[in-house]
């Protein structure tokens, strides 16, 4: 996600639903929703993000897109740990925990 002025770029899936809260009811049909690789969305606009306006403005997405690639470039990998079956939510009433309770 990288935003500059009144832009914010997103690039990739925003996560597939994964029902562990209800939709409201007139967000079920984006359930199975195919996303593009971009969404461009003017946030002075569109504050709630539901406009993408990425094909109507390739010369915002194209630098903003240059900025996300530059971050790449000097992105320090991230060091996750290895999955801890100890903190699977069985253990905790069915909560996610750190596994050490």
């Amino acid at each position: 996600m990288n935003s500059v002025g009144q832009y914010k770029l997103i690039e990739g899936s925003p996560g597939a639903f994964n029902g562990r809260t209800p939709l409201p009811p007139m967000l079920e049909t984006v359930v199975n929703e195919i996303f593009p690789p971009y969404q461009l969305f003017d946030i002075d606009a569109d504050p709630t993000w539901h406009f993408d306006i990425a094909d109507q403005h390739p010369d915002v997405v194209k630098p903003l897109l240059d900025r996300i690639n530059f971050h790449r470039t000097t992105a320090v990998p991230a060091n996750y740990p290895l999955p801890d079956p100890a903190s699977n939510p069985k253990h905790f009433g069915g909560n996610w925990s750190a596994g050490l309770c």
